[in-house]
């Protein structure tokens, strides 16, 4: 399960992953971790071109009236379509979240839990399938699809190709069509390098004040 990401992008990056696109800098927010709550990036379709817009990462459907305590972060790809209030969100307001590198825990023999790294091999920005739905509390909220990689919940992430697939406009259709969402589904998700992120050192000074 993705519960941090990384975005450490500028705006000329970003374009060359979705030509037309419009994000001005003062949009990217940069940072070594994005954490539940944080405003994150949200590119989507607005008539013939891309846009950039910043929304809480939580989804807050407008069907509720308090926020939760625990924010719905990502949403399990696997029937989402057929679910009352989230599959209508999908066949309408889709965008993608993009990001530089996301951070999994993994849970060692002896129950220890250690942090990893996965990013693209090449350093190109990956682009997840996400939704959004707008709030008259929180304003903007978007969560994460996921799909299950190897027993591991995982972000789907969209090559270009399919980026614009997801973004495209579907209007004409009453219902997104099915097939097509489990398509993108079954796209393969691409070679991740993995690494150990290593735990922050305790400073002396920390280490014997609380000893």
């Amino acid at each position: 399960m993705c519960s941090q990401f990384e975005l450490k992008v500028k705006a000329r990056g970003l374009g060359k992953c979705l030509p037309k696109l419009h994000v001005s800098p003062q949009q990217i927010a940069r940072a070594p971790e994005m954490n539940p709550r944080d405003s994150v990036l949200m590119l989507h379709a607005e008539a013939d071109a891309y846009v950039a817009a910043n929304a809480r990462w939580g989804l807050m459907g407008s069907f509720l009236s308090l926020d939760p305590q625990v924010p719905v972060l990502s949403l399990r790809g696997e029937g989402l379509a057929e679910m009352p209030f989230y599959g209508k969100i999908l066949r309408s307001k889709r965008c993608l979240v993009p990001a530089t590198a996301f951070f999994t825990w993994q849970t060692q023999g002896r129950g220890e839990r250690q942090k990893l790294r996965l990013s693209h091999p090449a350093g190109e920005v990956l682009l997840f399938a996400a939704v959004f739905d707008e709030h008259p509390q929180v304003g903007t909220s978007c969560a994460l699809v996921t799909r299950d990689v190897g027993g591991r919940r995982l972000p789907v992430i969209l090559n270009r190709l399919a980026a614009s697939f997801w973004l495209a406009d579907f209007a004409d259709f009453p219902e997104f069509p099915a097939a097509a969402f489990a398509e993108i589904l079954s796209i393969e998700t691409p070679a991740l390098l993995s690494e150990i992120v290593p735990e922050p050192e305790i400073s002396p000074q920390l280490a014997f004040r609380f000893a």
